[in-house]
């Protein structure tokens, strides 16, 4: 089964491949995955290859901050934080606001 998540992208044209990372532990480039960022995140998300939210419009904080650092992002997804978990491989592209699973 593939899993696809839709939201609102942007912060870059291009899509990204990556590893879902967790908070407070990011690799360089690992896909931040969050129910929404704030301030405390900033250390990981200037790790982050691309980030994805849960809530969250073009005007959210993960959206303003990736804009400002061109890190691509898809936020409001709804249930990202349930369905995509540490490890797994995804590809976010930031043109059409989607997120696929490349491998479970």
């Amino acid at each position: 089964m593939t899993i696809v998540l839709k939201g609102r992208g942007g912060g870059s044209s291009g899509s990204i491949v990556g590893a879902v990372g967790v908070l407070g532990n990011m690799q360089d480039g690992d896909v931040l995955v969050a129910h929404e960022t704030n301030p405390n995140h900033i250390t990981d998300m200037h790790r982050a290859g691309a980030v994805v939210t849960d809530i969250g419009g073009l005007v959210s904080h993960a959206a303003v901050v990736c804009t400002g650092m061109g890190i691509p992002f898809v936020v409001g997804t709804g249930n990202a934080t349930e369905l995509l978990k540490a490890g797994m491989f995804v590809e976010v592209n930031p043109v059409d606001g989607t997120v696929t699973v490349l491998e479970n």
